[in-house]
């Protein structure tokens, strides 16, 4: 599934860089977060024709992200984006603050994940030189759980 050019754009730029210490630590961000949200223990990044395909590890089975959730699908699609781009921005010279603009994060999303997701974009604003524009109807989005 490709999420959008702009990640596969990125996750192309880092492969041609060949900048392994990204991908690890792309994979530690990311491990962190989808155990947070508890989507899996660690997400799989397969390159084929059409794009790149992404499975995700949970309980000792790999799914492909396609299977999962519309509501889950595009959370993970902001994590992925903005640990490529935010980590990306940390090992580039003259590279100014990113910002990030999010529409309607909550749609298909459970309150409960709703609220982890304020808490990733606070997670993100401290770690990262990062800034974000979200467009919310949910109060859930806008109350910090931690």
């Amino acid at each position: 599934m490709i999420l959008d050019k702009t990640f596969t754009s990125s996750l192309k730029e880092l492969e041609k860089e060949n900048y392994e210490d990204h991908f690890s630590e792309l994979n530690s961000y990311l491990r962190i977060w989808l155990k947070e949200f508890d989507v899996g223990e660690f997400i799989e990044f397969n390159r084929i024709s059409s794009g790149y395909q992404f499975l995700i590890q949970r309980n000792g089975r790999k799914v492909e992200l396609i299977d999962q959730g519309s509501g889950i699908s595009k959370l993970l699609s902001i994590i992925i984006n903005v640990g490529i781009h935010a980590i990306e921005t940390q090992y580039t010279i003259g590279l100014k603050t990113i910002l990030f603009l999010i529409e309607e994060p909550e749609l298909h999303l459970h309150p409960m994940l709703q609220s982890k997701l304020a808490d990733f974009i606070i997670y993100c604003l401290n770690k990262f030189d990062v800034n974000f524009i979200v467009e919310t109807h949910s109060e859930y989005l806008t109350q910090v759980s931690h």
